[in-house]
C-alpha cells in the first residue's frame, strides 16, 4: 500500500500548526500517513510542536534555512512546499 504524504509549510504560525496536527490526530486512517513539516526559516516553537505529536503521527521536520539575516530574501510559500515534495 502506498503512503500518503501531507506537506505543511510553517512560517511564524506555530499555533496554527499545533491546531492542524491536533485535527489530523482526531481521524482514523486506513492507510499509512506521513506528515512533512517545513519551517520556512524562522526559529520558533514549530519543532517543539512536531515533537509533541511524534508519538501519534509519523512526522518529519525540516528547517529550510535561516531567513532572519541582515538581507531577508522574499519567498513565496511554494518554496517550503517544494522542499517538502522533494523529501517525500
Amino acid at each position: 500500500m502506498n503512503k500518503i504524504s501531507v506537506i505543511l509549510a510553517s512560517y511564524k504560525r506555530a499555533e496554527l500548526l499545533d491546531f492542524g496536527l491536533y485535527s489530523i490526530c482526531q481521524y482514523n486512517y486506513n492507510f499509512p500517513l506521513e506528515i512533512i513539516v517545513v519551517n520556512d526559516g524562522i526559529e520558533d516553537e514549530t519543532q517543539n510542536i512536531c515533537k509533541q505529536y511524534s508519538d501519534r503521527l509519523d512526522i518529519k521536520y525540516y528547517f529550510s534555512g535561516q531567513r532572519n539575516t541582515p538581507i531577508i530574501k522574499s519567498r513565496c510559500p511554494a518554496w517550503a512546499i517544494n522542499i517538502g515534495v522533494k523529501k517525500c
